[in-house]
């Protein structure tokens, strides 16, 4: 990492945890993407969204990477490349679809608790 940036004393664990997954810097926010879906999936978050820049190459290398993190930390991903030609109602019907998926697995685990 640049070491002009300052990163806080929180996040510095997660950049450390993020080497298992991306040992080198490549550029962008790939490092940060990666150390805040670990930092998330330990925080409990029933689900993560990537929204991405469709011709980033760190934010697509990220891409390739992050569904690991999901399957280590069993939290479900959705993926929104983005992109001149990308409309809203794409977006809405797959966030909503997600939502949907989150709200299935939370009710099931609560069920398995009983």
């Amino acid at each position: 990492m640049n070491s002009a940036i300052k990163i806080p004393s929180i996040e510095k664990e997660y950049v450390k945890k993020s080497k298992k997954y991306l040992r080198h810097d490549i550029g962008g926010l790939a490092t940060m993407t990666i150390a805040h879906a670990i930092k998330y999936a330990e925080e409990g978050y029933d689900g993560l969204i990537q929204i991405y820049p469709f011709t980033c190459m760190p934010e697509t290398v990220v891409r390739s990477i992050i569904p690991k993190v999901g399957k280590d930390y069993n939290i479900p991903i959705l993926y929104l490349p983005i992109d001149e030609q990308t409309g809203d109602a794409g977006f809405a019907t797959r966030i909503d679809a997600f939502i949907d998926l989150l709200k299935m697995r939370k009710e099931k685990k609560a069920v398995k608790k009983k």
